[in-house]
């Protein structure tokens, strides 16, 4: 069956709105967390306009379901919100929600809190902490990945992160052991600030955080193989698409025995963090401008994809469909913002 263009995004539509039937709101302070308590993706908003109670996302919004979390056990990956999961439950711990994921040889609870940094007077930010425990009766390995659908560097001078350390705009991995204890996606009128080093001591640190674009990442299952200076692209699909990629590699975990591995996300506080952040990046904001012939070329070729598509003249996978609606909702607010 041949489907028009409308057709195509109407079924869009569709599933954001069935997604949404089961999203609830929790604020505190500055903060707006929504979460999906029949599969547990989540996102994340910082309130920008107070007079008009206007929130901005922090990450990706459009498609929570392009943020997720999966577990390998026993060899085998499980993303949470989509496959071999018995039972997804949700209650609320001090008033904020835990969703927990029962399969037949472990359970995840994945535990949300406010976070007030010290640059601020309200809360900024979240607490994400997930527990995973062996309910088998022997030792397992386990590990856990959590991908993390960043967008804001991408508004600013196209420098998709920095560190305490470097700025970054290509792809790259960061081991848990080097020196960078945080990353920051920082956009026109808020940033992102991931820890790397966690701040609770019976966390695991991450082995890897690989940034790198989000189509690589989330077409691989675990470890996406490392393409040094690579950029955030992958044409024609997912343009300018930065991710941040957490990697908790596989270890053993003995039987009743749990793992917990802790991430906080909040706006921009460097001195919270515990470290001096010294790059000056005003050098860069020369770069803050669209190259329009470009982005007019990219959006041309994404449409004669879609019309090829609509012709029968090639496949598409329902994720090619969803990057290439990304990407033109993408380059359409880069366009109209930067005129």
């Amino acid at each position: 069956m041949i489907l028009s263009k409308a057709a195509i995004f109407s079924v869009f539509l569709f599933f954001s709105v069935l997604i949404n039937t089961f999203a609830s709101d929790f604020i505190e302070g500055n903060i707006k967390l929504i979460v999906n308590e029949r599969a547990g993706s989540f996102s994340l908003y910082y309130l920008t306009d107070p007079q008009n109670m206007r929130y901005s996302p922090l990450f990706y919004s459009r498609e929570p379901r392009s943020s997720y979390i999966s577990v390998s056990f026993d060899g085998n990956v499980h993303r949470l919100d989509r496959y071999n999961i018995s039972r997804i439950s949700s209650e609320r711990l001090n008033g904020w929600p835990v969703v927990t994921y029962t399969a037949p040889a472990f359970t995840v609870a994945k535990e949300f809190s406010p976070v007030t940094t010290v640059s601020s007077h309200v809360a900024n930010g979240i607490r994400l902490s997930i527990t995973v425990q062996n309910t088998s009766n022997r030792p397992v390995p386990t590990g856990l990945r959590v991908l993390l659908d960043t967008h804001l560097g991408e508004e600013r001078g196209n420098i998709p992160f920095v560190t305490n350390n470097r700025i970054i705009t290509s792809e790259t991995i960061i081991e848990g052991t080097s020196s960078e204890t945080f990353w920051i996606s920082r956009g026109n009128e808020l940033s992102l600030m991931g820890s790397i080093i966690p701040h609770d001591s019976d966390s695991k640190i991450p082995d890897i955080v690989h940034m790198a674009n989000w189509r690589r990442l989330n077409n691989a299952q675990w470890r996406l193989r490392f393409s040094r200076d690579r950029s955030f692209s992958s044409i024609p699909y997912s343009i300018r698409d930065s991710a941040v990629c957490y990697i908790y590699e596989p270890a053993i975990l003995e039987a009743g025995g749990s793992f917990t591995y802790t991430i906080y996300l909040t706006t921009e506080d460097i001195a919270w963090y515990g470290e001096t952040f010294t790059y000056d990046i005003s050098a860069f904001e020369t770069a803050e401008r669209i190259d329009y012939d470009a982005d007019l070329q990219l959006m041309l070729s994404l449409q004669q994809t879609l019309n090829s598509f609509i012709a029968g003249e090639i496949s598409l996978t329902d994720d090619d469909l969803t990057d290439i609606e990304r990407s033109i909702e993408r380059l359409r607010t880069r366009l109209f913002y930067s005129r």
